[in-house]
């Protein structure tokens, strides 16, 4: 099993905050496919960052 540790840092009127998810994935290419996706989707709205890290 693979972890995406996904961190996100948001501002707006609402105010700032910060956003940590970790979703699950069984291959470590599925987990770097899902970061690279949620990249291409945020097209830079968000300043976000991630690492996919094995779980155990």
């Amino acid at each position: 099993m693979w972890v995406l540790i996904l961190w996100m840092f948001t501002s707006g009127t609402e105010g700032e905050g910060l956003v940590i998810t970790s979703p699950e994935f069984t291959t470590e290419s599925a987990c770097r496919a899902a970061f690279q996706e949620v990249k291409r989707v945020n097209a830079g709205e968000i300043y976000l960052r991630g690492v996919c890290t094995p779980k155990d």
